[in-house]
């Protein structure tokens, strides 16, 4: 008898939902908006996760009692204690038992890694860092970015090249073309009109401009390449504390990188692998090259042990080509 799998990624800005059948074929995609609880709360949770898997459902003809076995990656769960809040809003929702849920970063360590662990580092508007060891042990971070001492997104960059900004306004700091880049892109006269309209919250300076720091560096501006050093340092230490949490040190296993940040290339990563490999030389840095719904899926299958499974690499190739 034929098994359907169901993958549902549920980000801060997007939701996905993928069915996948035992032979790694797509049958059903859906997408819906933000499904993080911290900013839509749990019943805003529900409504992503019934528009996303009425849309896979829809597509693949097929109805939700056909689904064997579900995973989900949820952006926003970060403690156990909410486990039974997470479970109502997934049960209301429509999906039934079984299914398994983990923070979204783990999702990237099935997707990106053969071996079904080992550990993942996201760098987009905030960071994150999780993993897993081969017997399943869990090692992560908080995800509360700056304020535990974990901020190296996009939005903490953005502030380095705000400091920058009034450093050399104030004469503590060197020149730098970030200053006239912002200015651009603010469309403000001077340095003076910058910094008081982000003072007085009439310039929204958020993660969008990071991209501008990573254009600034590729021309050689040592201040934007200072940050970028800096913010890859800050990931690769956050990688490190999971290493150490799950006794890697001395493995060889993934570190999968997940997220629109490293597309600033060598500059970030560069720094981020040589802090790694100081205390783990034998930690092998990847990008993820395929959707992290497609982690969810495989975990689907390996909760109900289809796991190795008969073609991963056909599976993975599948969906890479699919949201191409």
């Amino acid at each position: 008898m034929q098994q359907y799998f169901m993958g549902i990624d549920v980000g801060s800005s997007k939701t996905h939902a993928l069915i996948v059948d035992d032979k790694g074929v797509i049958c059903g995609f859906g997408e819906s908006g933000p499904g993080n609880q911290e900013s839509v709360g749990f019943s805003g949770l529900k409504d992503v996760l019934v528009e996303a898997t009425n849309k896979a459902l829809e597509q693949s003809h097929l109805g939700m009692n056909s689904i064997t076995s579900t995973g989900l990656g949820l952006s926003g769960y970060d403690w156990t204690s909410e486990d039974l809040d997470f479970r109502k809003a997934i049960l209301s929702s429509g999906i039934h038992e079984p299914f398994q849920f983990v923070n979204d970063a783990l999702i990237g360590v099935m997707a990106g890694s053969d071996r079904g662990w080992g550990v993942s580092v996201v760098g987009g508007t905030g960071c994150n860092a999780w993993g897993w060891n081969e017997e399943g042990r869990v090692g992560r971070m908080t995800g509360y970015g700056d304020w535990f001492g974990e901020g190296a997104g996009a939005g903490e960059i953005v502030n380095e090249a705000l400091k920058a900004i009034s450093k050399q306004w104030t004469k503590r700091g060197p020149e730098t073309l970030l200053t006239n880049e912002f200015l651009k892109l603010t469309g403000t006269r001077n340095v003076e009109d910058f910094l008081e309209g982000v003072a007085k919250q009439k310039i929204d300076l958020n993660a969008v401009f990071a991209p501008i720091v990573f254009e600034v560096g590729k021309t050689g501006d040592k201040t934007a390449r200072r940050i970028i050093t800096w913010a890859g340092r800050q990931l690769g230490d956050l990688a490190v504390g999971v290493i150490r949490q799950l006794d890697l040190e001395n493995k060889d296993f993934d570190v999968i990188l997940i997220g629109s940040l490293f597309e600033g290339g060598a500059m970030l990563t560069s720094p981020l692998s040589r802090v790694v490999h100081h205390i783990a030389p034998n930690a092998h840095l990847f990008r993820l090259d395929s959707p992290p719904v497609t982690g969810a899926v495989i975990m689907a299958m390996k909760s109900i042990g289809l796991y190795p499974l008969p073609d991963r690499k056909k599976m993975v190739e599948n969906t890479r080509n699919f949201f191409h």
